[in-house]
C-alpha cells in the first residue's frame, strides 16, 4: 500500500471517528474541541480530517475558520480526495464558489472519483469540468 492511500485511509478513519464523537457533543462544544485538537496534533491524517470537519462546521469561530482555510488551502488535494472518498458534493461545491478547484486538478480528481467507485462526486465533476472548459474532441484522422 502507497503512503499516499494509507494517509488517506488514516484520514477517513479520524473523519468517521471524528462524525461519531459530534453525536454526543453540542455544536459549540464540537466546534471549541476540534480546534484545541487541529493546534494540538502533529499526526498530518488528524490535523486534515479535523480542519475539514471544523471549516464546514457553522459554529467555528472566525479565527478557527482562518486557520483552517489556511492549513486547507495548503493541502488541497489531499483534502478534495478525502471529500471524495465521502462523496461530500457540498463540500467540493463551497470549495469550488471558494476558488480552490483549479482546473489543472480537476482531471486527478475525476479519475480519482472514478477509481474510487464516488458517482455523486465524479458526476459533480464532469459536471465541473464542462463548465470551466469543457471537452476537448479528439482528432483520430490520419
Amino acid at each position: 500500500m502507497k503512503d499516499s492511500e494509507k494517509f488517506q485511509m488514516n484520514v477517513e478513519v479520524v473523519s468517521k471517528a471524528l462524525q461519531e464523537q459530534a453525536q454526543t457533543r453540542e455544536p459549540e462544544e464540537e466546534a471549541r474541541k476540534l480546534y484545541k485538537k487541529f493546534r494540538e496534533t502533529r499526526q498530518e491524517p488528524v490535523r486534515l480530517a479535523v480542519a475539514l470537519r471544523g471549516f464546514f462546521l457553522p459554529q467555528a469561530e472566525p479565527e478557527e475558520k482562518d486557520a483552517y482555510e489556511k492549513y486547507l488551502k495548503g493541502r488541497i488535494r489531499p483534502a478534495v480526495e478525502a471529500l471524495i472518498e465521502e462523496d461530500g458534493v457540498e463540500k467540493l461545491e463551497k470549495l469550488e464558489d471558494l476558488g480552490w478547484l483549479e482546473e489543472k486538478n480537476i482531471d486527478n480528481f475525476i479519475r480519482i472519483a472514478r477509481q474510487k467507485g464516488k458517482n455523486a462526486s465524479l458526476v459533480w465533476l464532469l459536471h465541473l469540468k464542462k463548465e470551466k472548459n469543457g471537452f476537448k474532441d479528439r482528432d483520430f484522422s490520419l
